[in-house]
């Protein structure tokens, strides 16, 4: 089966290239377009309050407002790290003349992947999933589980880090030429129609 969107979630874990070899794999040259995304955790510690200017002091609210913008401040810095970290994969996914995207937000990871794949018109997701050898709490479904639930398109899950040369079979294929020409990237930039 040829795909021709493919949204691929990567979690900052050891199995994040073997989740973006197994989507490189489905791809086609110039055929197929690829958004990575990444979803940045909610710190649990952070709570924004709201505090009204008659049941607090004025030092109270200046110390929420100081703890928000630090947080806010931590967060951009986050988000940069992450969007500088998927650039890597990006780049070797142009280099192989598939048009590629990345994103990265924070918020609930399973809900951004399956509204990401569901805007876009994704015909496939490929997603990682971590072993927790049935010690997961009650209550406490995974990532893997809620995209296969609400998926608007057929789901992969990597379920294991590949042997290392099954993973890079796709580097002895052809050779790899980056995007240069203002024509490749525009070709490129046609594919993205969100």
């Amino acid at each position: 089966m040829t795909y021709k969107k493919i949204v691929v979630g990567l979690d900052q874990s050891f199995k994040d290239s073997a989740v973006f070899a197994r989507a490189l794999e489905q791809t086609r040259r110039h055929s197929t377009a690829m958004t990575i995304i990444h979803t940045l955790k909610r710190d649990p510690s952070y709570s924004p309050l709201n505090i009204s200017s008659s049941s607090h002091t004025k030092d109270a609210r200046d110390m929420m407002n100081i703890i928000s913008r630090q947080h806010k401040e931590r967060l951009e810095r986050d988000k940069r790290k992450a969007h500088s970290w998927l650039e890597m994969y990006c780049q070797q996914a142009l280099a192989k003349g598939i048009p590629t995207q990345v994103n990265c937000q924070s918020g609930n990871p399973g809900l951004w992947i399956c509204e990401t794949a569901q805007r876009w018109d994704a015909d496939l997701i490929v997603i990682g999933h971590r072993e927790n050898h049935g010690l997961r709490s009650v209550g406490n479904s995974s990532v893997t589980q809620y995209v296969l639930q609400h998926a608007p398109c057929t789901v992969m899950v990597v379920q294991g880090v590949a042997h290392l040369d099954e993973m890079n079979h796709f580097d002895r294929d052809e050779p790899t030429k980056p995007i240069n020409s203002p024509a490749e990237r525009r070709l490129a930039s046609q594919m993205f129609k969100i």
